[in-house]
């Protein structure tokens, strides 16, 4: 099993590296034995945030790392896009109380807040994004797949 992997993107960062950070993605799951519903929560939320960064931030680069730890996978997605700190809108209530934040736009990021189990932003110097988050992985699919106990 992998101990991490990093994915940097850059050099024009742009649409096109989606589909490429998809199969980077995939493959280091399908590496960990890390499958099924655990492997579309992981692939929903990288694409959720790596594509908000690309319509809203300007970024140049974005660095995703993912570090499997027993039954959770920490995350940390890096950029050097405008300022955003998106734990408003993961740490909202409800998608009611999304209005008072940034509107239907946070939807996606209100969806990360309800998988993840913990989830810290801070900007880095003047010019890092940096959110470190863990998704908890289901019992039955978690890394190295079932140990037969529930």
């Amino acid at each position: 099993m992998l101990d991490s992997v990093f994915v940097i993107f850059c050099a024009g960062f742009n649409a096109d590296y989606v589909d490429r950070l998809h199969e980077r993605v995939k493959g280091y799951l399908a590496k960990c034995h890390i499958s099924g519903p655990n492997a579309y929560v992981m692939e929903t939320v990288i694409d959720e945030l790596v594509c908000n960064i690309l319509e809203h931030s300007h970024a140049q680069w974005v660095e995703v790392e993912m570090h499997p730890e027993g039954d959770h996978l920490k995350m940390l997605i890096r950029d050097n896009g405008d300022e955003f700190d998106p734990l408003p809108a993961i740490s909202a209530k409800g998608p009611e109380s999304l209005d008072e934040v940034h509107g239907e736009r946070s939807l996606g990021l209100y969806m990360v807040g309800q998988l993840a189990k913990s989830w810290q932003y801070k900007r880095v110097g003047s010019s890092i994004n940096e959110l470190d988050f863990i998704i908890e992985l289901n019992k039955e699919a978690a890394i190295g797949g079932s140990n037969g106990s529930h």
